[in-house]
């Protein structure tokens, strides 16, 4: 794999082409846009991750490459178009700009990673999964519009606010939970298993004490959802 990072940068006559001469390149991480990298990846089928920050690019696309994992810097970055086999997307930094992405399905077959915010994202309303990490602050209800029929919340505090958690009940194909080092919500915030009808797992690590008991009274013997609780914060 080649990596450009703070051990290595790549000279300015660098040519992405020129990585033809190792056959088994799997990962490519670049600091910086690259003119002949989306001709590459579009004849390089075993070139399956890509990390691309500094891009300074509007519209990056994807389509024609082979890429499972994309991690991409938000700033600049308005529309974004994505290879059907890609499961997972990452998105870096912030934006203060809306970014149009073009998936299959809406993304339902991909796994979206943000870090502390959620940016204003629209084309990922079926993604599969989301995963938020380092929070500092965060509104669900901001998930709720941008990804309404994700399977899966992991939610990871820095550790960190979190409000509207009665928007969880606004996400009908909801399977699985975790929420990690994040307060400033109440036992009557967190909606019952009868409010979430396809929840099978909810997780709960590092919650305020009171949610904490007052989950366990409410889902420690439903059937169908499987709950784990530890290290509740007074």
């Amino acid at each position: 794999r080649l990596a450009d990072d703070g051990r290595y940068r790549i000279a300015d006559d660098f040519r992405v082409e020129d990585l033809r001469s190792w056959p088994l390149l799997h990962k490519i991480s670049l600091h910086s846009w690259r003119d002949d990298l989306i001709p590459f990846l579009a004849t390089s089928p075993l070139v399956s991750e890509l990390v691309l920050a500094g891009h300074g690019q509007a519209t990056l696309d994807f389509s024609g490459s082979n890429l499972t994992q994309l991690s991409v810097d938000l700033a600049g970055l308005s529309r974004l178009v994505l290879p059907a086999s890609l499961d997972r997307l990452i998105l870096l930094g912030s934006t203060d700009r809306p970014l149009q992405v073009e998936a299959e399905g809406r993304g339902r077959w991909l796994a979206v990673h943000l870090r502390e915010s959620v940016p204003e994202v629209a084309g990922l309303e079926s993604a599969s999964g989301v995963r938020v990490d380092g929070i500092r602050q965060l509104d669900l209800t901001e998930l709720v519009a941008r990804f309404p029929e994700t399977g899966y919340l992991l939610l990871f505090g820095a550790p960190g606010l979190l409000t509207g958690v009665p928007a969880l009940r606004e996400f009908p194909r909801l399977e699985s939970v975790w929420l990690c080092d994040l307060f400033g919500y109440g036992p009557d915030d967190l909606p019952g298993p009868d409010e979430l009808p396809a929840l099978t797992s909810l997780d709960l690590t590092s919650i305020p004490a009171e949610v904490a008991a007052a989950a366990r009274k409410a889902y420690a013997k439903h059937p169908r959802v499987q709950l784990s609780v530890s290290r509740p914060r007074k």
